[in-house]
């Protein structure tokens, strides 16, 4: 009976993260941004510092998530939706999209890839590079991932 344990578990994190989005001033940062990011900043909080941070967090709530799934079974690539943001710069990613494309098909899975121009390997964590295409992709990628979000999480 795996049930038990999984959900107290995840009762834990749960309880455990909405403290620290309470109580640590990590967390009061976090939903400032969240509420008003320009209000946020005049009060002194390092928008880009909490989005990373932020972002870091639901990263390691996935985590906790995977490994409380994974005893279930094989856990794979092709199980779900997948969106694609590639910089166009790297012709060894954009050359495997049509392979991807056939064997997502093929599976009868979501693939959603999306080729940045004049974009680099990485454009995200990278945005000052190629003179301006690496912010543009940034720009152009985060409406997408909001949308596949909202089209697929919901």
């Amino acid at each position: 009976m795996r049930v038990f344990p999984v959900l107290l578990v995840a009762v834990a994190v749960a309880v455990a993260t909405g403290r620290f989005l309470v109580l640590s001033r990590t967390g009061r940062a976090i939903r400032s941004v969240a509420d008003d990011p320009d209000a946020a900043t005049l009060c002194g909080v390092a928008i880009e510092r909490t989005l990373l941070l932020a972002f870091a967090g639901a990263g390691l709530l996935a985590a906790v998530a995977g490994l409380l799934y994974a005893p279930a079974g094989a856990v794979g690539v092709d199980q779900g939706v997948l969106l694609g943001l590639y910089g166009a710069v790297d012709p060894r990613i954009v050359s495997s999209i049509p392979a991807t494309e056939m064997k997502m098909k093929e599976l009868g899975k979501v693939y959603e890839p999306h080729i940045f121009e004049g974009a680099a390997h990485g454009f995200l964590r990278a945005q000052t590079g190629n003179d301006g295409a690496n912010m543009k992709a940034t720009q152009e990628a985060w409406p997408l991932t909001i949308a596949w979000l909202k089209k697929y999480a919901a």
